[in-house]
């Protein structure tokens, strides 16, 4: 599968996309893709560019999990844990 694939997809299945103000490659399409699906949130961090998920790294898992939230049954989402425990 490739990204044309995914992005010429007609599908259900609610995405979010993480992106960084300063990703001046994906941004724009990223923007173009959103507008054209209705189950597609795009959430946009200041201050950061392509590599969301290290540059800005709990901002973007409290954004996913937020996310996961919203979609899934409460009842299929694993609790969090402690390592060890």
């Amino acid at each position: 599968v490739t990204l044309k694939d995914l992005y010429n997809e007609a599908t259900d299945i609610p995405r979010l996309l993480l992106m960084g103000d300063q990703d001046h490659l994906f941004l724009n399409p990223a923007m173009s893709y959103v507008k054209e699906r209705a189950n597609t949130i795009l959430k946009i961090f200041p201050k950061c560019g392509h590599v969301v998920n290290i540059e800005q790294a709990e901002a973007f898992n409290e954004q996913c999990i937020s996310f996961i939230h919203q979609v899934v049954e409460p009842s299929r989402v694993p609790a969090l844990t402690s390592k060890g425990k």
